[in-house]
C-alpha cells in the first residue's frame, strides 16, 4: 500500500509537470482530481492497514478510479499536448 501510494504521488507530479511545462489550460482541475485521489488513496491505505478494507475491495476501487481517469480525464489532456 505504501508503494502504491508513493508511486501514484511520483506518477501524478511527472505528469502534473508536463501539463505546467506545455501550459495546459485546465491543469488546475487536472490536478484537483490528482490530489483528491492521493487523499482517497491514503485514507484507503489507512483502512486496509487498519483491517478496514479487504484487499479486492483495495484492488476494484483503485481499478475502478484509475481505469475512469485514464479512460476519461486523462483523454481530455492527450490531443493538447501532441500539437
Amino acid at each position: 500500500m505504501n508503494f502504491l501510494v508513493d508511486y501514484t504521488v511520483q506518477h501524478f507530479t511527472a505528469e502534473e509537470d508536463l501539463m505546467k511545462k506545455k501550459a495546459y489550460p485546465d491543469f488546475a482541475n487536472h490536478k484537483a482530481v490528482h490530489d483528491k485521489f492521493v487523499a482517497e488513496a491514503k485514507d484507503i491505505r489507512t483502512k486496509y492497514l487498519a483491517g478496514k478494507v479487504l484487499p479486492m475491495e483495495v484492488s476494484s476501487i483503485l481499478s475502478d478510479w484509475l481505469k475512469n481517469h485514464i479512460l476519461g480525464t486523462d483523454k481530455k489532456y492527450v490531443p493538447f499536448l501532441k500539437n
